[in-house]
């Protein structure tokens, strides 16, 4: 018999509408955080899922082995990284590459891109950063696009509902800012969560989830990613939201606007 279950139930209550005001909801899901995206994923009939921070294309190719099937738009603003990731698409006709950056507003940013490729940011990295992870200090810069979620909702016509994955480090709120519309067609997501600040100006973690909060998501689940190996102090964690009453209301699949060769790199020679 587990904790929960010798728990009294006055007590259980008392636990779940604690929690419950602060948006987080405990349930009898036992699988594991991967698990229950997946499921999150199928029972809301996701038509497209948008891997934004995509890197070189781990979380599709995650989603795929969970039994994704569906239209699939990464997303990944650093060349390097893009290059493979989009070889990686080659052989699957509903998973699309496009390199932009994503922010609040569209323009131009600097990128600061680093050892590891997937610590790469718009905004500074902290020494607190750097420390925990000496692989990813800062080796450069790119000057790069940026793009809303909300142009892109637009542009693309993607098949709905959305499922939203952000892994931006430290952009998440000012990508969630440009994501008005693009949220009102999206029934769940995860975002990476900072618990302590890793780069200059990144909001703190209960900003970007009171921001979910009230486009009308609910926490569900937390995946621990990032710790201090000195300290054990934990950092980031991934953190799974789903709309309340979210219904399945999948469209059937259909071509995306503007996801041409264009949005892809040359080949190596």
């Amino acid at each position: 018999m587990n904790l929960r279950d010798r728990a009294p139930t006055g007590l259980k209550r008392q636990v779940r509408s604690a929690l419950g005001v602060m948006g987080v909801e405990i349930g009898a899901y036992t699988g594991s955080f991967s698990q229950h995206r997946d499921h999150l994923i199928r029972t809301a009939g996701v038509a497209t899922v948008w891997d934004v921070g995509a890197n070189i294309g781990q979380y599709a190719t995650a989603v795929r082995r969970g039994g994704y099937r569906g239209r699939v738009i990464s997303i990944e603003p650093g060349s390097t990284a893009f290059h493979d990731l989009w070889m990686r698409t080659e052989h699957d006709n509903a998973w699309h590459a496009l390199r932009t950056a994503v922010a609040e507003a569209a323009g131009e940013r600097v990128l600061h891109v680093t050892r590891n490729s997937q610590s790469i940011s718009l905004l500074p990295m902290l020494d607190r950063h750097v420390e925990a992870a000496p692989s990813s200090e800062v080796s450069g810069e790119e000057t790069v696009t940026t793009s809303t979620l909300d142009e892109l909702h637009h542009d693309l016509g993607a098949p709905r509902p959305y499922f939203l994955k952000l892994d931006l480090q430290g952009c998440e709120l000012s990508a969630l800012r440009g994501a008005n519309r693009f949220l009102k067609e999206t029934v769940a997501c995860e975002v990476e969560l900072s618990l302590v600040q890793l780069y200059e100006g990144a909001p703190t973690w209960d900003e970007v989830t009171n921001h979910l909060r009230d486009a009308g998501f609910t926490l569900c689940d937390l995946e621990r990613v990032f710790y201090d190996r000195v300290s054990q102090d934990l950092l980031q964690v991934n953190a799974l939201f789903r709309r309340v009453g979210a219904e399945q209301t999948a469209e059937t699949s259909s071509p995306l606007r503007g996801a041409t060769s264009a949005s892809r790199p040359p080949r190596a020679a």
